[in-house]
């Protein structure tokens, strides 16, 4: 915007009633960082020389989700960490957000004891997810994960099995389409042999996600979880 017809103290720019910036100049670009897809409203207030608000104009937009706006925010080189109930031998919940999703030794596994067969990704801080990857059992012919549920918390210090956790709110968008079936509650059932699932959700806020297996391709029904991946802004 151009403020050229009164002296003024510059204007101010709001978002859905948050102050996001304030410009002194008579052109400004205000950038609108980790802004959620979805409707939203911009309020700019132009102020006189002695802070009274002289002219305001508000606009609506819709900003489209778009896959590009989104990273995987579940790593360790930025500040994720994973915890498990339980852990086979070296295949440790770390190596669920190296970044690795390939190599059939690489992931978290939990020995078949499926009571336990429970992890959790903690993120660096709060983020807006919307999709989740889930890679088991890379470059095997079996140790896939077949049925599992996904949960997701925002309190600052879940406890794995806390009462904290809600179900993540899946939507039917899932890939691959013929072999994935997501019904209520973050439940997820998948076909035997597939190695990466990608899951849709509602925008949610969340500090951690949670995933609990519940079947395996395996006859011991071991699986190799390889990485999770939460794709958030």
């Amino acid at each position: 915007w151009c403020v050229v017809c009164v002296e003024t103290n510059g204007a101010m720019v709001m978002v859905d009633d948050m102050l996001v910036n304030y410009c002194q100049q008579d052109v400004c670009a205000v950038p609108l960082r980790r802004l959620a897809p979805g409707p939203h409203e911009l309020l700019i207030a132009i102020a006189d020389l002695s802070d009274a608000v002289v002219s305001s104009s508000r606009f609506s937009f819709s900003l489209p989700w778009s896959d590009a706006i989104s990273s995987n925010v579940a790593l360790s080189s930025l500040g994720a960490r994973a915890e498990a109930l339980y852990s086979q031998g070296h295949f440790l919940p770390g190596a669920l957000i190296d970044g690795i999703t390939a190599g059939e030794n690489n992931g978290w596994a939990y020995h078949g004891q499926m009571e336990r067969a429970v992890v959790m990704v903690l993120l660096a801080g709060p983020a807006l997810v919307q999709r989740v990857v889930v890679v088991s059992g890379a470059e095997r012919p079996d140790h896939h994960v077949t049925e599992f549920m996904l949960s997701y918390s925002n309190h600052a210090a879940p406890e794995i099995e806390g009462a904290e956790w809600l179900p993540l709110p899946l939507n039917q968008t899932a890939r691959p389409a013929e072999e994935v079936h997501v019904r209520e509650g973050g439940h997820v059932t998948v076909a035997r042999g597939v190695a990466e699932v990608e899951l849709r959700c509602d925008y949610v806020e969340a500090r951690a996600v949670r995933l609990r297996v519940l079947g395996s391709d395996a006859d011991n029904n071991n699986a190799v979880v390889t990485e999770l991946l939460v794709y958030a802004i």
